[in-house]
């Protein structure tokens, strides 16, 4: 089977994410780059929708990546062809140091992509009846093997986290990954976020 490069560039950067982080690392940062990129430029959600709306042509192309690939293709899959979610991020208890920075905040709001994901994609493919991705060693989710630089604040700070940062997010409503469900950028967090509120129009938290 003949893979369009662009097809081939995104779905070679969704097979890294199956992969143990110790393998992925392997890989030079410069191609882990230029695939994401190719991937979004030469790719819009309408074409990505059309290769995985046909299952088997998915699986198929899917295949060309090694098994690794296959207990996840499903949910990959499926983020081409259903609509982004509602965040409604469940807040993250604090784990507190010994020594924590006294202050007078109520809780912390994260927006965000990758970097600050703390399981908002992993969810979503579970959400659709996949299997979630960053695959283990990272941990629960995480583009990380262990908590990621806005928990180690909140834990620091002996605060809730409410988390709506969302793996390749850009600063619009758009993500680095051409697929519907991925459309998760800082602009639609931030709606998100809005519309979460007890009444439309209500004013948020100060003191987050």
């Amino acid at each position: 089977m003949k893979i369009k490069p662009s097809a081939g560039a995104w779905l070679f950067s969704a097979a890294l994410m199956t992969l143990p982080t110790a393998q992925a690392q392997q890989v030079p940062p410069v191609i882990l780059a230029a695939a994401g990129q190719i991937g979004g430029v030469a790719l819009s959600p309408l074409s990505v929708y059309a290769i995985g709306s046909n299952a088997i042509l998915w699986g198929g192309i899917a295949s060309t990546f090694g098994p690794e690939m296959k207990p996840y293709a499903e949910g990959l899959r499926l983020l081409t062809v259903r609509q982004p979610i509602h965040l409604r991020p469940t807040p993250l208890a604090p784990v507190p140091p010994a020594e924590v920075f006294p202050n007078s905040y109520t809780q912390a709001i994260s927006f965000g992509d990758s970097m600050s994901d703390t399981g908002n994609l992993y969810g979503t493919i579970e959400q659709f009846g996949g299997r979630g991705i960053p695959a283990e060693p990272n941990h629960r989710g995480r583009f990380s093997d262990g908590v990621v630089v806005v928990e180690a604040m909140s834990n620091a700070l002996n605060l809730p986290l409410v988390n709506y940062a969302f793996a390749g997010a850009r600063s619009g409503s758009d993500n680095l990954v051409p697929a519907y469900a991925m459309q998760q950028g800082m602009l639609k967090q931030i709606k998100d976020f809005l519309a979460n509120q007890a009444s439309p129009g209500a004013p948020v938290d100060a003191n987050a």
